[in-house]
């Protein structure tokens, strides 16, 4: 994450929180690399921080998790949801990759997408847009 808006997160999830001082903002960088690392990593998707509403779901589970860390508390319904959003996306996106690179593969392997031949010319994967 570019520290810029590491450090503009960091402000946006202090004035969530009503914090105004210092002394919190280690633990707190920590904890909003930690919740995107999760993100990333346990639940695959990939967050946009130049997109309004990741920053946002990010500032709001980094806060949840604030709130919440020393309670078993479940995810509020509203972040369950956002992040249930986050995942269909996410992976509509990379089906519509995969799609796109399996009919590539195909195409260039002179099959159409029900293995008939083709004959006419077609791109090569790395020239398509």
């Amino acid at each position: 994450m570019i520290i810029l808006e590491q450090k503009l997160i960091l402000a946006l999830l202090k004035a969530k929180l009503g914090i105004s001082g210092t002394f919190r903002d280690e633990y707190l960088n920590h904890l909003i690399l930690s919740v995107q690392d999760e993100i990333k990593k346990q639940k695959k998707i990939k967050l946009d921080i130049n997109r309004y509403d990741d920053m946002d779901f990010l500032i709001d589970y980094s806060a949840f998790r604030y709130d919440n860390r020393d309670n078993n508390i479940l995810m509020p319904k509203h972040l369950q949801y956002r992040l249930h959003n986050l995942l269909l996306e996410n992976l509509g996106v990379m089906w519509m990759w995969n799609k796109r690179d399996c009919l590539n593969q195909k195409r260039i392997n002179g099959t159409d997408e029900i293995g008939e031949p083709i004959v006419e010319l077609i791109k090569r994967k790395d020239s398509c847009d």
